[in-house]
């Protein structure tokens, strides 16, 4: 803190800024995917399961 400057503080102000616009990427990022995992989970909870079978591939 011996360097208080205005200049100084701007500069700490801007480093804090970008780390925080790299956390909002990052967690618009986790969000986007739980978003999409959740979308999967409803789909597999309204669709018919009964109808599955297995298909063995001709040699």
């Amino acid at each position: 803190m011996k360097n208080r400057s205005a200049q100084n503080l701007k500069c700490l102000l801007d480093e804090k800024i970008a780390e925080l616009d790299l956390q909002l990427l990052h967690l618009q990022a986790v969000r986007k995917t739980l978003c999409s995992h959740r979308q999967d989970m409803d789909t597999l909870l309204t669709m018919d399961l009964s109808e599955i079978c297995i298909v063995e591939k001709e040699e």
